[in-house]
Protein backbone atom coordinates (compact mmCIF):
# COMPACT_ATOMS: atom_id res chain seq x y z
CA UNK A 1 0.00 0.00 0.00
CA UNK A 2 1.32 3.41 -0.94
CA UNK A 3 -1.23 5.57 0.41
CA UNK A 4 -3.59 5.24 3.36
CA UNK A 5 -6.32 6.86 4.61
CA UNK A 6 -7.15 7.08 8.29
CA UNK A 7 -11.09 8.03 9.82
CA UNK A 8 -10.69 9.56 13.03
CA UNK A 9 -7.96 11.68 14.47
CA UNK A 10 -8.32 9.95 18.18
CA UNK A 11 -5.78 8.02 19.54
CA UNK A 12 -6.55 5.18 18.04
CA UNK A 13 -6.60 7.05 14.43
CA UNK A 14 -3.40 8.72 15.29
CA UNK A 15 -1.95 5.36 16.37
CA UNK A 16 -2.85 3.72 12.78
CA UNK A 17 -1.40 6.72 10.96
CA UNK A 18 1.62 6.59 12.83
CA UNK A 19 2.16 2.76 12.01
CA UNK A 20 1.36 3.21 8.49
CA UNK A 21 4.09 6.58 7.97
CA UNK A 22 6.59 4.77 9.54
CA UNK A 23 5.89 2.01 7.22
CA UNK A 24 6.23 3.85 4.29
CA UNK A 25 3.31 4.90 3.67
CA UNK A 26 1.85 7.83 2.87
CA UNK A 27 -1.27 8.39 5.27
CA UNK A 28 -4.24 11.21 5.13
CA UNK A 29 -5.84 11.29 8.43
CA UNK A 30 -9.72 12.70 8.14
CA UNK A 31 -11.36 14.35 10.98
CA UNK A 32 -14.62 16.99 11.11
CA UNK A 33 -12.73 18.49 14.05
CA UNK A 34 -9.75 20.37 13.44
CA UNK A 35 -8.60 20.23 17.14
CA UNK A 36 -8.43 16.65 16.37
CA UNK A 37 -6.27 17.32 13.70
CA UNK A 38 -3.83 19.31 15.06
CA UNK A 39 -3.61 17.14 18.51
CA UNK A 40 -3.22 13.63 16.33
CA UNK A 41 -0.49 16.23 14.14
CA UNK A 42 1.63 16.66 17.14
CA UNK A 43 1.53 13.35 19.15
CA UNK A 44 2.57 11.71 15.82
CA UNK A 45 5.21 13.71 15.62
CA UNK A 46 6.07 14.04 19.20
CA UNK A 47 6.26 10.62 19.24
CA UNK A 48 8.62 9.69 15.99
CA UNK A 49 11.12 12.54 17.78
CA UNK A 50 11.29 10.07 20.58
CA UNK A 51 12.05 7.06 18.52
CA UNK A 52 14.68 8.85 16.48
CA UNK A 53 16.33 10.57 19.81
CA UNK A 54 16.60 6.96 20.63
CA UNK A 55 18.05 5.81 17.60
CA UNK A 56 15.08 3.62 16.77
CA UNK A 57 14.34 5.83 13.43
CA UNK A 58 16.03 7.74 10.76
CA UNK A 59 15.39 11.15 11.10
CA UNK A 60 11.96 12.25 9.09
CA UNK A 61 10.76 15.34 7.56
CA UNK A 62 7.26 15.46 8.20
CA UNK A 63 5.07 17.12 5.55
CA UNK A 64 1.73 17.99 5.84
CA UNK A 65 -1.42 18.75 3.08
CA UNK A 66 -4.29 20.59 4.96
Amino acid sequence: MKVIAVIGAGQMGAGIAQLAAVAGADVWILDQDAKALQNAKMSIYDSVQRFVSKGQLDKVNPSSSY
